[in-house]
């Protein structure tokens, strides 16, 4: 199929996307969130070392980069006293280009004062319902709410054999570990990267498709931005739908000095207008980002997110005529 035969083929599909809009920014409207629009180019990109940023460089300036999450700027908004806010945001991550995932796509994200990650999981639950019912009712999230929800060292167990609390910060023991499970593990793994291997290999596989899941509990060295709930274990949740990962939410770090801390871990230039925010800011702080392709493209029951982006990665190009296409 040519790219003008594609384009021709995603006329309805746009259409119902510019109607999923309308209805979150009507689900929004209604419970007194202001809608905002952040820049996308700063001098620093985030705490995700699984994320690699777009670089590019303004005249006379240092290194800047496009957005991954717009996540400072709406945490900085709520510092400031805008007490709901969201946006419908473009984010661009660099090599990420799979059938489920695009260089550059849309993200929702939303920040409240005074709520944590168990709060912020009952609002997906209520916006997910909300939005299906107005936009997919043959889709009816409701039957299943409680979603449930487990932590993610009992899946990790139950699909694996490993018990992370065994090892926490330790890589050794657990390359060890997974060797003896019969994992053929390479040495030289972080222990991040250990854990994305077998999660990505033997956990997301077994994730349920035919229900809401969320996972919860997340490890500090994949924590990003959450709060810490104990010694080892930060409050950050993932939803999944249809087995795929929808939504990811945290109790958001509002203590300057960790949030300091993992920064200089990670080597980037520091937003120290964010963390001269938190020193002055005492409340909690609850906040999630949705994928809205992945969402849309479930809800519509397409296969790949190509299906439901006007212009996705393998059609930006035409002009060595390689297809890059996740056909």
């Amino acid at each position: 199929m040519s790219l003008y035969e594609r384009l021709s083929a995603k006329e309805d599909t746009i259409r119902r996307r510019l109607e999923l809009y309308s209805i979150i920014r009507r689900y929004f409207g209604e419970r007194g969130f202001h809608e905002v629009e952040t820049p996308v180019l700063a001098r620093w990109y985030g705490l995700d070392i699984n994320i690699e940023p777009f670089a590019t460089q303004y005249t006379g300036e240092k290194k800047l980069y496009l957005q991954v999450s717009p996540e400072f700027f709406l945490k900085k908004l709520v510092i400031a006293g805008y007490e709901k806010v969201f946006e419908i945001a473009r984010v661009f991550r660099n090599g990420e280009y799979t059938p489920l995932h695009n260089p550059e796509f849309t993200m929702l994200e939303w920040y409240e004062q005074g709520k944590n990650y168990e709060d912020i999981m009952s609002d997906v639950e209520n916006f997910l319902s909300y939005i299906c019912r107005r936009f997919h009712p043959d889709w009816n999230l409701n039957t299943f709410v409680p979603w449930k929800r487990i932590s993610l060292r009992e899946i990790f167990y139950d699909h694996t054999g490993i018990d992370i609390d065994e090892f926490k910060d330790d890589v050794k023991p657990f390359l060890e570990k997974a060797s003896m499970q019969g994992y053929n593990i390479k040495a030289g793994y972080s222990w991040d990267e250990l854990f994305f291997l077998l999660f990505v290999d033997k956990v997301e596989p077994n994730i349920p498709k035919d229900i809401p899941l969320f996972v919860y509990d997340y490890p500090h060295p994949l924590g990003g931005m959450a709060k810490m709930k104990d010694d080892f274990y930060t409050e950050r949740f993932e939803l999944y739908l249809g087995g795929v990962e929808i939504a990811n939410g945290y109790s958001e770090l509002t203590d300057p000095d960790e949030q300091l801390r993992r920064w200089k871990i990670v080597g980037d230039a520091i937003d120290v207008d964010f963390i001269d925010g938190l020193r002055m800011y005492k409340g909690s702080i609850g906040g999630v980002a949705v994928g809205l392709d992945r969402l849309l493209m479930l809800m519509l029951g397409k296969d790949v997110l190509g299906d439901v982006i006007l212009f996705p990665f393998g059609d930006v190009g035409g002009i060595d005529g390689e297809d890059r296409s996740h056909k």
